[in-house]
């Protein structure tokens, strides 16, 4: 019988070991685990403020810039329309047009 319970013990110190050697392990585990999440949430801070911060930098470049091609366009538009209405040009006749005009352009064309 004794012989049993020293087998008893023994078996019983040996999973406490084990035990307390797994219990270290998981406590491992999981400061990795919660060191990781904090890193990433770091990591994501970073990238949003980083982001954030770019946007409102670049956000007057961006908007200067569109106010700019707006402005263009608009001119660009308002040339269009002027020139179309000085030059009439669905309704050009040729036989209207004065020779001195129409020589200049044949000598431009010869050229």
């Amino acid at each position: 019988m004794f012989a049993e319970d020293r087998d008893i013990k023994e078996l019983l110190k040996q999973n406490l070991e084990i035990n307390e050697e797994s219990l270290d392990i998981l406590k491992k585990m999981r400061r990795a685990q919660i060191t990781g999440r904090v890193f990433k949430t770091i990591y994501w801070l970073v990238i949003i403020a980083g982001v954030l911060g770019a946007y409102y930098y670049v956000q007057p470049i961006i908007r200067n810039f569109l106010d700019v091609w707006q402005k263009v366009s608009a001119d660009v538009s308002n040339l269009k329309d002027a020139t179309a209405k000085s030059l009439n040009i669905n309704g050009i006749n040729p036989e209207t047009v004065p020779s001195s005009v129409l020589d200049k352009i044949q000598r431009l064309l010869k050229k």
